[in-house]
């Protein structure tokens, strides 16, 4: 599959409702991990991001969603197993909200986060921002910083999500500038990890008390967001 320059992201309202609505799709190994949550709650997360992940891509691959295997890539990133797909994937999920985002011919990460009070904002920027980040944080006025913690962290998860390399890729070592901007905040990341190429982040609309971010190589792609019904 040729890459079209389009990104295109899946709001879905996770829920019991939603789980029941797509646990047929998934396969015998998926449903035994899913048993062994230990909460209901947790185990009808899980089913209904890995069947809407199932569902979506049996869309874009003209086939029957149970069917399809996965398998991981070089990093620990999840793929579809077949040399002859390159419909890139990656699924994000925070509370009762999951992004699921597809392109074609490059690599994609996405990420959501709901706003926790209980997170120490400055604490954590110290271990996980950059300075250049800090500065940023600490420039705005005491009320801001809380929502623009959450963005710039869901900006950072999409970024090493896109690039592949989880927890390899510190956190640290690297800088992404939010820009407020009519569409809300765009964030281009200026320091690629160990020259991996840059990277455009830009924002999702997500609901209230939530972040949301997707992160691709190249500033030649635009985003398409929809929601699942």
């Amino acid at each position: 599959m040729s890459d079209d320059g389009i990104v295109r992201v899946w709001r879905v309202s996770i829920g019991d409702r939603t789980a029941a609505s797509v646990a047929a799709l998934l396969s015998d190994d998926e449903r035994a991990r899913a048993a062994r949550y230990r909460f209901d709650r947790d185990r009808n997360q899980f089913v209904a991001v890995r069947g809407w992940l199932r569902r979506l891509l049996g869309e874009y691959l003209k086939r029957e969603p149970a069917d399809i295997c996965f398998g991981l890539g070089p990093q620990g990133k999840p793929m579809v197993v077949d040399a002859n797909v390159d419909l890139r994937f990656n699924v994000s999920h925070s509370g009762n909200v999951g992004l699921f985002a597809f392109c074609r011919g490059r690599d994609v990460g996405v990420d959501v986060e709901r706003h926790d009070t209980r997170v120490e904002i400055a604490e954590l920027a110290e271990t996980c921002f950059s300075i250049a980040e800090r500065e940023s944080l600490r420039a705005l006025p005491e009320g801001a910083q809380s929502a623009r913690f959450f963005q710039l962290w869901a900006a950072k998860e999409a970024c090493i999500k896109a690039l592949g390399g989880g927890l390899s890729i510190p956190l640290l070592d690297f800088t992404v500038g939010v820009n407020d901007d009519t569409d809300g905040w765009t964030v281009e990341m200026t320091t690629a990890p160990g020259d991996r190429g840059a990277l455009v982040v830009r924002r999702i609309d997500v609901p209230p008390g939530y972040a949301g971010a997707v992160a691709a190589p190249g500033d030649d792609w635009d985003v398409v967001v929809r929601d699942l019904e």
